[in-house]
C-alpha cells in the first residue's frame, strides 16, 4: 500500500462509531504503515488507501500544500465520495467519543 503524501491525490476518512479502534491507532503512537494494520484498508485505482465501510471516504486531488510548523497542509479539490447510508459517524467532543442523536 502506498503511503506517500503530496502526490496529488489522498483520501479522506469520516469513521462510523463502530470503528473507534482506527482511530486510536491512527491518533496514537503507531506510525507508516502499521496504522493500516487495523480496519478493512482497500486501495483505489489511483493507489490511494482508503477505509471501506467507512461512513464517508472524500477522495481527493491535491490543489496545493504547504508547510506549517512541524505539520504540513493539503488543500484538495474532492473528485468523488462515497456515503454509507447508515448514519452513524464517530464524534470526538469534550474529550471522548460519542454519537449524534437523531430528531
Amino acid at each position: 500500500m502506498r503511503l506517500s503524501v503530496g502526490e496529488g491525490e489522498f483520501c479522506i476518512n469520516i469513521l462510523h462509531f463502530s470503528q473507534e479502534a482506527i482511530s486510536l491507532r491512527c491518533g496514537g503512537d503507531v506510525q507508516g504503515e502499521a496504522r493500516f494494520a487495523t480496519g478493512q484498508w482497500l486501495e483505489a485505482d489511483s493507489g490511494v488507501p482508503y477505509l471501506r465501510n467507512a461512513q464517508a471516504n472524500l477522495f481527493c486531488h491535491t490543489d496545493q500544500s504547504l508547510l506549517y510548523g512541524m505539520h504540513a497542509i493539503f488543500v484538495g479539490r474532492v473528485t468523488r465520495a462515497v456515503f454509507d447510508t447508515a448514519i452513524d459517524p464517530l464524534i470526538y467532543v469534550a474529550g471522548k467519543y460519542s454519537r449524534v442523536q437523531s430528531a
